[in-house]
């Protein structure tokens, strides 16, 4: 359905009583099409519920539409624009039925009483506002967004008491039980057969799987049909009865491992470069002028390279320890976009972890990250510039923040998108080969090796409309912020 959108900011000096009103129109993108677009036989009916409280909602605009993020530069780009490049700081954010009453110096909040929302007239006007301390800064793109991103979009140095806190993280989605779970465990081990679940591939109709063997070094990929196009009524499901293997192919490892335990590898695939990692540490610790080694597997082409990273930092690196392979990605060994993070074996100052990140072309090339205090145990997404970690909501406040790195300012900030599950170290997003909003999830809530299978989701914050407005507004702490978003059926 095509839409039409245009948006309204009115900054008010609260010193002179003066109201600057800035109006321009917006871009809708493509992400909508992309999210309605079902994923196979499946309709995704079930996407149009709220993963936490199964809320019906009355409409699907305030759902897919509801959110607000404001960014300190433009976006630029076009209809197939889905997400902000790391590069781009958010300023605001906001999100229909959600209020900050809290100390947030992002969040703004949703206004009831002039937002208007007619479905017969095709009519949506989403208002929002924001109070002296919240957002200020540079303005330079309004974005609608899900209304999660009211939560996901609140990157804060300093997580402020009283913050929205009721969003949980990959919300909506939909079970997938009749596909490929619990036909395969999830996420699976690395280090036993099958493999360890990397992605789904919608347009080859498969899932891959990865299996590293410490003893006789090799990675082995594998891919089996995920039954989105046909499904056979006389199909066995369970973890016994994987439908039979599409292909396998075996790669030797070399140059060797520095350790053949378990417990000093770890593994973690970067989906937006097809590559498979597997980590090998020498030890418990790695010293300044110490080696660790990285391989890299190209999914596609199964072309192998290596790096020998020597340990630059002038800090003890701590290496992974005990993995069991079944885990979600830690925050510890990850490689992501060219560049291995790796914990300090000693806390920082303010007693959290000092993490790096150094380039594996070039190991002399290191940057440590401003943590503000936080930590990042596992990384549950990576897209676009952004690490995510999310952390457990229980009884309606999550006990720690949820964590976003950006890897474009080398900086952790806390958000408010939680999980509903307490194990977190299984539950991961599972990419989708040719989707970018859409992803797998894989929850496993009893805490075993074998979990509940892969459900589907969508990433949050992507951008649903771009605004990019032709000269960038400024507020600041003497100025109340109103921003009206009206979207209506062309």
């Amino acid at each position: 359905m095509p839409l039409h959108g245009h948006t309204k900011i009115e900054l008010t000096d609260l010193h002179t009583g003066r109201t600057r009103v800035v109006e321009q129109d917006n871009l809708v993108t493509n992400a909508m099409q992309e999210i309605l677009t079902p994923f196979g036989m499946y309709t995704l009916g079930a996407n149009l519920l709220d993963d936490n409280t199964k809320e019906n909602f009355v409409d699907l605009i305030s759902q897919f539409y509801g959110g607000l993020l404001l960014f300190d530069r433009k976006i630029g780009g076009d209809a197939d624009t889905l997400f902000a490049p790391a590069e781009a700081r958010i300023t605001g954010c906001a999100g229909y039925n959600g209020a900050n009453n809290g100390q947030n110096p992002v969040q703004g909040s949703w206004n009831p009483v002039e937002t208007d929302i007619d479905l017969q007239g095709g009519t949506a006007t989403f208002v929002y506002d924001f109070g002296t301390q919240q957002a200020n800064g540079t303005i330079a793109s309004v974005c609608l967004s899900n209304r999660a991103a009211a939560w996901a979009g609140a990157e804060a140095a300093v997580r402020g008491t009283g913050d929205c806190n009721g969003t949980v993280a990959y919300t909506p989605g939909v079970e997938l039980s009749g596909t490929i779970a619990p036909a395969v465990t999830v996420p699976g081990s690395y280090f036993s057969a099958p493999g360890h679940l990397l992605e789904l591939d919608e347009s080859q109709d498969c899932f891959l799987l990865a299996q590293f063997n410490p003893t006789a070094p090799s990675v082995t990929l594998r891919r089996y049909p995920l039954k989105l196009k046909e499904l056979s009524l006389f199909w066995a499901r369970g973890a016994a009865n994987l439908p039979p293997c599409r292909s396998e192919k075996t790669v030797s490892l070399t140059p060797a491992l520095l350790s053949t335990s378990t417990s000093y590898l770890c593994g973690c695939y970067d989906a937006e470069r097809r590559k498979l990692y597997l980590v090998s540490f020498p030890s418990s610790q790695v010293a300044p002028n110490k080696e660790l080694l990285v391989y890299e597997l190209d999914v596609d082409s199964y072309a192998l390279k290596s790096y020998r990273i020597t340990n630059q930092t002038g800090h003890t690196l701590q290496a992974v320890v005990s993995n069991s392979g079944t885990t979600t990605p830690s925050g510890n060994g990850l490689v992501y976009d060219g560049w291995i993070y790796l914990w300090g074996a000693t806390a920082a100052s303010d007693g959290s972890k000092r993490v790096f990140r150094i380039r594996l072309s070039d190991p002399g090339e290191v940057r440590e990250i401003t943590t503000n205090g936080l930590s990042m145990p596992y990384v549950h997404d990576a897209h676009d510039g952004r690490l995510y970690y999310y952390q457990y909501q229980d009884g309606g406040t999550a006990t720690a923040p949820s964590v976003v790195l950006n890897t474009a300012t080398d900086e952790m900030l806390a958000i408010q998108y939680n999980l509903t599950s307490r194990y977190l170290y299984n539950c991961h997003a599972i990419p989708i080969r040719g989707r970018r909003v859409l992803l797998g999830k894989g929850i496993n809530p009893a805490g075993t090796t074998n979990g509940k299978g892969v459900t589907l989701g969508l990433r949050p914050t992507y951008l649903a409309t771009i605004n990019d407005l032709s000269q960038p507004v400024e507020k600041n702490a003497g100025m109340t912020m109103k921003i009206t978003y009206t979207l209506q059926r062309a």
